[in-house]
């Protein structure tokens, strides 16, 4: 038998399970099955140069603990370097590291954010803890692991799913979910600002500032910022706020001074009152002037039970008032199309919706789903018709789920996602696809794999 890694999209933790993988499996593919390569992300400084992280399963098929891995391009995707481990010591068999994010902070500085999950050998309550590591060369050489909050540390906290936005003249910010009594014993977010460009972390606070009296749960957050000081933060939620009901809808505050004080949550999908249906799993982006948030919503009645929408809205005001929520798919696209996992982009003219969809027959595996992209060149405005990013994709290729995209100001994008066979005979991997057209064309996709020893152990470059 092999693990089978099931990651709950509400929780962003990771969760095995041993179950019985049918069929003979080859050498190479016995190999393969040693590394579970998961949950990339991807950036890019804006001439030239781009990294992908994800999270790999290579220690062995019978145990559970993750490293962070890193590939890295200057030459806008064409090329990528040899993959290699984020630290070259391996942690401690009992740690999990997952759910990276990067950014791009400028003068040659990256910071890479992730989950640490303490504990797992279940003899102990897991801790779970957000961590950092700085690049000042490019990414060429990175700084050790640290803790990020200043409270974390063998606290009874749970914090996971991070992301990472650069702002202007250094500024950057952290949020992610916290469980615990920072906010009460829900779920609620947290945020962090650094000044100078990720050296030190002296400022963090709740994002949601209801926290201590609300009592619905905070997801995923998602952040933008217009490079003037103004930042927007999306995330979903079951908090009633007036007559909202319990059902989940998207949030959202503001900050007008680089993060330091946020807004009351306030409802971003004006029919909240009366749609009763799941909205999560928001992204948001910015040009400086527009503001653009896409999510997935449930099925509503017209649709197919069990069906994802996606649907976006958009506010040229920074936020003091919404576009009614328009469906990207759905009636106006691809009816018959399960859609979820939206990520948004914008560089240059060209912004850029990417997501997973299943239901069209194009993929062979369990869940049937294909990476789909949506384009818009006037601001937002307006979006191109739902396609496949890759149309040479043929179902043996199988699943391909949770992409995620960056572009440049110059028209070069490249999109990143995990796939998973059909067969089961290899583990997920990364793949990765590049346009030079502004998402109008790509590449035919590329498997993100590191160098193996004949046993299987991931080599260290």
């Amino acid at each position: 038998m092999a693990r089978l890694i099931r990651r709950s999209r509400l929780l962003g933790a990771v969760f095995l399970g041993a179950v019985a993988l049918a069929g003979s499996v080859s050498p190479g593919s016995e190999i393969d099955n040693l590394s579970w390569r998961l949950n990339p992300a991807i950036g890019t400084d804006g001439a030239g140069g781009w990294i992908i992280v994800w999270e790999d399963r290579s220690r062995g098929r019978w145990t559970s603990e993750a490293d962070l891995w890193l590939t890295r391009s200057t030459d806008a995707g064409r090329s990528w370097g040899a993959p290699r481990r984020l630290h070259d010591r391996p942690e401690a068999p009992d740690q999990d590291d997952a759910t990276p994010a990067i950014a791009y902070l400028g003068e040659n500085v990256w910071v890479i954010v992730w989950a640490r999950h303490q504990g797992l050998d279940e003899l102990r309550p897991p801790d779970l803890d957000v961590m950092y590591a700085r690049s000042t060369d490019g990414g060429s050489t990175w700084s050790g692991p640290a803790l990020l909050a200043p409270y974390a540390g063998g606290d009874s906290l749970a914090e996971f799913n991070p992301t990472v936005i650069a702002g202007q003249r250094g500024a950057v910010i952290v949020a992610w979910e916290v469980f615990g009594t920072v906010g009460g014993l829900d779920a609620d977010l947290v945020t962090i600002r650094s000044a100078d460009r990720g050296a030190t972390w002296p400022d963090w606070s709740l994002l949601n500032a209801n926290a201590p009296q609300d009592r619905g749960s905070d997801f995923n957050p998602r952040l933008a910022t217009d490079g003037r000081g103004g930042w927007l933060a999306v995330w979903w939620s079951d908090e009633a706020l007036g007559t909202t009901g319990r059902d989940f809808d998207i949030l959202f505050a503001r900050s007008t001074d680089e993060g330091f004080a946020w807004t009351l949550p306030m409802i971003l999908n004006s029919d909240a009152v009366r749609d009763g249906v799941a909205d999560r799993f928001p992204d948001i982006a910015t040009d400086g002037s527009a503001w653009v948030v896409v999510w997935e919503s449930a099925a509503t009645e017209t649709e197919t039970a069990g069906a994802f929408t996606l649907r976006w809205a958009r506010s040229t005001d920074a936020g003091a008032s919404w576009s009614p929520p328009t469906p990207l798919t759905g009636e106006a696209g691809l009816p018959r199309l399960r859609s979820r996992s939206p990520r948004i982009a914008v560089a240059g003219v060209t912004w850029l919706i990417v997501w997973d969809a299943a239901g069209d027959g194009s993929a062979a595996g369990p869940l049937g789903s294909d990476i789909y992209s949506s384009r818009s060149v006037d601001g937002g405005r307006t979006w191109s018709s739902p396609r496949r990013l890759c149309p040479a994709a043929t179902p043996a290729d199988g699943d391909r789920l949770s992409p995620r995209v960056a572009g440049d100001a110059q028209g070069r994008w490249v999109a990143v996602w995990e796939r998973h066979a059909p067969d089961g005979r290899q583990a997920p991997a990364p793949m990765t696809a590049r346009s030079e057209d502004g998402g109008a064309t790509w590449s035919t996709p590329g498997e993100v794999r590191p160098a193996r020893s004949p046993s299987g152990e991931a080599a260290l470059p």
